[in-house]
């Protein structure tokens, strides 16, 4: 029985920054009282000692407590089962081990859909929903995953295990499937939201060069994604005429194919004289795409009605031209 969560009283809080926690525990079995620390894992059971859980395990085992025992043959390989029913046993079939339970599985997907159709339900949304509230209302509590991180071999493993079978094609979720417009916009959205607010990092495609510019001007870490915006980043910086600039900073709405869409360019530039430019690094070859001119358009827009002066988009020879390259 849990009595009490309370903090350590510590100058120094843990290497996660996780302020570590104590459980007052009465023990279940001999009605001792006595503290562990903190964990959720261990909150559903409380012994002792080892002596007192044996013998819980003893109590609880099979038919104890008026437990009802289910007498069962596994639908794969018909082994016999005894198990002690706990909550809500599945709709659909029962196995002796997850081996079985795949193999069932991959015979019967039509079961699995139907079964899967009728848990996801609004009603069962909304229990789900009730049943965190409550949990995360109670004192002490915690995200799960709060202060912790995959170790080094974990990602590593997840990795390995992505490049031996990546998820393309039908093994895709989203295979077949299609966004609803609606969900589309409120992506795009929230991934331009998260580019202007330093939230999310985009990197750079086709291997082109990308890592992090601590600039002088700014005091602030830009994350550049091509070797051009990094030569333009430290242009800036050096100078004179330059008083301030931004990466990344300001989303323009345009539209595109008729659906709205998010345009962020690359520079703000304010100089000493006053006058400010937009500037967008872009290759030669896509500066006469549909979509460049329509974001060119907006862009222009966006300048005149902000008392911005210019926008203008530097290709490599442009760069070259001003002394970038």
């Amino acid at each position: 029985m849990l009595i009490e969560i309370k903090e350590i009283a510590r100058t120094n809080p843990t290497a996660r920054g996780v302020i570590p926690k104590i459980c007052v525990l009465k023990c279940d079995a001999c009605d001792v009282v006595f503290e562990r620390n903190f964990s959720y894992r261990k909150l559903n059971a409380h012994y002792c000692s080892s002596l007192c859980s044996r013998n819980s395990r003893k109590v609880n085992s099979l038919g104890s407590r008026g437990g009802e025992v289910i007498e069962s043959t596994c639908m794969t390989c018909d082994k016999h089962m005894s198990y002690r029913k706990i909550g809500n046993e599945r709709k659909w079939g029962k196995t002796c081990s997850r081996k079985c339970y795949g193999v069932y599985r991959s015979e019967h997907p039509e079961l699995y859909v139907a079964n899967t159709n009728s848990m996801h339900t609004s009603e069962s949304h909304q229990k789900i929903s009730l049943a965190l509230k409550e949990n995360s209302s109670q004192p002490g509590w915690t995200a799960h995953w709060q202060g912790r991180k995959h170790s080094t071999k974990t990602i590593e493993k997840i990795r390995q295990t992505k490049r031996n079978n990546p998820p393309i094609g039908s093994k895709n979720g989203m295979f077949g499937r299609r966004h609803t417009q609606v969900a589309r916009d409120a992506m795009s959205d929230k991934h331009t939201l998260a580019i202007v607010t330093g939230v999310r990092r985009v990197y750079g495609k086709n291997n082109h060069h990308h890592g992090d510019y601590v600039s002088i001007k700014t005091s602030r870490t830009h994350h550049y994604r091509s070797s051009w915006e990094l030569a333009t980043m430290k242009r800036l910086d050096v100078d004179e005429s330059v008083t301030t600039w931004n990466y990344e900073c300001q989303r323009i709405p345009y539209t595109y194919n008729e659906n709205k869409r998010w345009y962020v360019p690359d520079f703000l530039i304010e100089f000493s004289d006053g006058h400010k430019e937009m500037w967008e690094i872009k290759p030669k070859e896509f500066v006469e795409s549909s979509a460049c001119k329509l974001k060119t358009q907006a862009a222009q827009a966006f300048c005149s009605s902000n008392v911005i002066d210019l926008y203008v988009i530097l290709t490599k020879n442009d760069l070259v031209s001003r002394g970038i390259l």
